[in-house]
C-alpha cells in the first residue's frame, strides 16, 4: 500500500511534537488562504512562532519553496490586516495587542521576543539547492522516514555547504576567522575552521 500525502498529514496532526520538534499545537489543517490551501498551520508554544507547513509524500522540489512562501505571506498579510484593525498608532491599546500590531502591521518591535512566521516543508528528501532556497526564505525543511509503520522526523541539513571544495580560494577561512575575531574567540579555536566542519 502506498504512503500518501493525506497519510503524512494525518500523522503530523496526531503527533505534532514529533514532526516539528517543538511544543507545537495544530491550529488548522487544509487552511484556505488567498493563494491556495495550506496543509497544516501550527503554533509553537516555546517561542511563539507560527508554523506554516506544506507536506509532501515525495522528495521536496524547488516549486514547493515558492508554494509555502506564498502561504506564509498570506498568513502574514492576514495578521497585518487584523493588527491594523485592532490598534491605531498612538492608541492606548493593551500592551500585548500593541506588540502584536507593531510586529505584524509595522513589521517591527522593540522586543527580542517576537513571534515569527516560519515557512516549513516536510518531505521524503531534499537536495542542497532546494534546502538553500527554503533557508533563504527564512524557513525550515524537515525530512520524514518511515520505519515499521512509524514515522520519524529530522531537520534537513546541508551536505555540501561546509566541504573544503567550497573554499578553494580561502574566502570561507578568512570570513570565519573574521567572525571569530569579532566574537572574541581565541585563535587556537579557529586554526582551520573549514577543516573542522568537513
Amino acid at each position: 500500500m502506498s504512503f500518501t500525502e493525506r497519510d503524512l498529514e494525518d500523522y503530523v496532526c496526531e503527533h505534532p511534537r514529533e514532526a516539528f520538534g517543538t511544543t507545537a499545537e495544530i491550529l488548522g489543517r487544509q487552511v484556505r488562504l488567498p493563494n491556495g490551501v495550506l496543509d497544516v498551520l501550527a503554533w509553537d508554544h516555546y517561542d511563539g512562532s507560527i508554523i506554516v507547513a506544506e507536506l509532501k509524500a515525495r522528495p521536496l522540489a524547488g516549486a514547493d519553496v515558492g508554494q509555502v512562501a506564498r502561504y506564509a505571506g498570506d498568513v502574514g498579510d492576514i495578521l497585518r490586516w487584523v493588527g491594523s484593525r485592532w490598534v491605531k498608532p498612538g492608541s492606548e491599546a493593551p500592551a500585548a495587542i500593541s506588540r502584536f500590531y507593531h510586529y505584524f502591521a509595522m513589521g517591527q518591535t522593540d522586543s527580542s521576543e517576537t513571534c515569527a512566521i516560519v515557512p516549513t516543508l516536510i518531505g521524503a528528501s531534499i537536495t542542497d539547492k532546494v534546502l538553500a532556497s527554503i533557508i533563504g526564505a527564512r524557513g525550515q525543511a524537515i525530512i520524514w522516514h518511515r520505519e515499521e509503520g512509524r514515522l520519524t522526523f529530522a531537520p534537513a541539513m546541508p551536505f555540501g555547504m561546509a566541504r573544503p571544495h567550497w573554499d578553494k580560494d580561502g574566502w570561507l577561512r578568512r570570513l570565519l576567522a573574521r567572525i571569530y575575531d569579532e566574537c572574541g574567540i581565541a585563535a587556537s579555536h579557529h586554526d582551520d575552521p573549514v577543516k573542522r566542519t568537513s
